[in-house]
């Protein structure tokens, strides 16, 4: 058994080496294919944020925090792919020709602009990558 402060943790051993052992078994339907709507690891496109995010949400200087309640009753509409309950994510229900799984994850705060934060990921992928003719 594992022990916690000095007491043995009332949980049976784990094989910690198995990432499987972290994560619960939930009653969720498989992704179709890695990077498919549903899949835990999916993310929107630097271009959908730069070309359709931005202007469907006519956002100016709006934070992440200003513009939560548009985006919840975006996604109030629909049902989750991954547990068929109403409500889903985002990144499911976007209309990205390019989602698929990330390869980045982005950590923001609230109180950071839309503009800022596309601004510094097209900037970012400028510096890494030459430009996707995506005409």
């Amino acid at each position: 058994a594992l022990l916690r402060a000095g007491r043995p943790d009332p949980t049976p051993a784990m094989d910690l080496e198995s990432p499987s052992a972290w994560v619960p078994e939930l009653d969720v339907k498989k992704p179709e294919y890695e990077g498919a709507p549903g899949d835990p690891c999916r993310g929107v496109s630097i271009w959908f944020l730069q070309h359709k995010f931005l202007a469907e949400f006519k956002v100016a200087d709006q934070t992440v925090h200003d513009l939560e309640d548009q985006i919840l009753e975006v996604i109030a509409r629909h049902t989750c792919k991954r547990d068929g309950r109403p409500g889903a994510a985002f990144v499911d229900v976007a209309d990205d020709p390019y989602a698929g799984k990330a390869d980045v994850m982005l950590s923001y705060t609230w109180k950071y602009k839309w503009t800022d934060i596309v601004d510094s990921l097209v900037s970012h992928c400028a510096q890494r990558n030459p430009p996707l003719d995506t005409s």
